[in-house]
């Protein structure tokens, strides 16, 4: 993961996250690798069994981004989001609709993102 994450970074990005869900094991890694940084940062998790892991890359790029735009460090912000990417499958994996693989619970703990005052 570490190699291909430099492959990457030689194309011009400034950071690469490389996923580690679908890895053999019970534990999940993914790994963050920042320009100009020696070492990556390592995120892990419990994996889940579940049916119900459809758009979670879709989820997790939505995340940080949202967490990026709420000015948290890239770091934090993909730690934030994959904690509530793992939440998700979690707390969705009972959940039967249809056939095949179904979507995470992306309800699972809403946040306010913004409290409406009366002159709003």
């Amino acid at each position: 993961m570490q190699a291909a994450a430099h492959e990457l970074l030689k194309l011009g990005s400034r950071a690469v996250l490389i996923k580690g869900g679908h890895l053999d094991g019970g534990r999940m890694y993914d790994l963050l690798q920042v320009k100009d940084e020696p070492e990556p940062h390592l995120f892990s998790a419990d994996k889940v069994e579940s049916n119900n892991t459809h758009g979670t890359g879709c989820t997790l790029s939505s995340a940080i981004a949202t967490r990026l735009a709420l000015g948290d460090s890239l770091e934090d912000a993909v730690a934030r989001a994959k904690e509530y990417v793992w939440q998700g499958i979690l707390t969705g994996k009972e959940v039967h609709i249809g056939d095949g693989h179904g979507p995470l619970n992306h309800f699972h703990s809403p946040e306010a993102m913004h409290i409406f005052t009366e002159n709003e």
